[in-house]
């Protein structure tokens, strides 16, 4: 979940653990 772009990151962590 830490590949969708610039902010794919944060993005991802936080629908990850949302």
């Amino acid at each position: 979940m830490i590949e969708l772009g610039k902010n794919g990151e944060i993005i991802g962590i936080e629908i990850w653990r949302a």
